[in-house]
């Protein structure tokens, strides 16, 4: 029999996730220029051609190209934003309180308004995501508009392709960011394993790398009507996406 509190230790104390102090203030803004200086620029047209041609796998396994994602009939007819975040793995206390954060403020905005459609990218099993989208509410209910997909890419190549870089490897920034709940990794590992046991998840599927990165990406229509990235934001510590309500501005 597995052991689901075992294993989420073991996968959560390997993760290099760095828990930092909240006794200092935040700044939640979005710093242009500092992300100028440590973040690369906007992926090149190249690099977007080739993220669009890198498959994806759904919630059952099965292989959808990035591309077809994002031009599907209600993007392409659309004149709206698609955000896209990546995220780091799906044990990651750091990372589930940015998912917490993103279906909370999808939720208190969903029939108020028209919101944008929002794609989550993993990178462990596809067997996780169905469950994952459970813990954090973010199945749309008839009549909803709350348009949340989510996908997972075991082989972080699209991480490669849009330069997100493992821990250790980007300039770091000791700045906690506001979604940031949990400043213990005890506390962490145990939401991350209580939320786990109560929707059955299932614990010995692989979370995904354990030291990559994530960001956020914000894709919109060129006048050709083709895909062009519009925001980039790439992680320097395991505590760096920017947080959700800002992305939106931007959408």
């Amino acid at each position: 029999m597995h052991s689901p509190a075992k294993g989420l230790e073991r996968a959560i104390s390997e993760s290099s996730c760095t828990f930092l102090n909240h006794s200092s203030p935040v700044d939640t803004k979005i710093a242009e220029n500092d992300d100028a200086a440590l973040s690369p620029p906007l992926p090149s047209t190249s690099e977007l051609q080739a993220l669009l041609a890198l498959p994806l796998l759904d919630e059952h396994g099965q292989e959808a190209i990035f591309g077809d994602i994002l031009n599907d009939p209600a993007a392409v007819n659309s004149d709206k934003a698609v955000i896209v975040l990546f995220i780091r793995h799906f044990w990651c206390p750091l990372d589930q309180d940015y998912v917490q954060e993103v279906g909370d403020i999808l939720r208190n905005k969903a029939g108020k308004k028209a919101i944008p459609e929002v794609i989550i990218i993993s990178n462990g099993s596809p067997a996780l995501i169905a469950k994952y989208k459970e813990i954090f509410d973010l199945e749309a209910e008839k009549g909803s508009n709350l348009k949340v997909k989510m996908y997972t890419d075991p082989t972080c190549r699209t991480y490669g392709v849009l330069g997100l870089e493992n821990v250790g490897e980007a300039t770091h920034v000791s700045t906690s960011r506001s979604y940031v709940k949990h400043t213990s990794v005890i506390g962490g590992i145990a939401t991350v394993v209580l939320r786990a046991i109560k929707v059955g998840m299932p614990v010995w599927e692989k979370g995904g790398a354990i030291k990559q990165l994530g960001g956020e990406f914000v894709t919109g229509r060129n006048p050709e009507m083709q895909v062009a990235c519009v925001f980039a934001h790439r992680m320097r510590d395991t505590q760096d996406h920017t947080p959700f309500g800002d992305v939106l501005k931007i959408a």
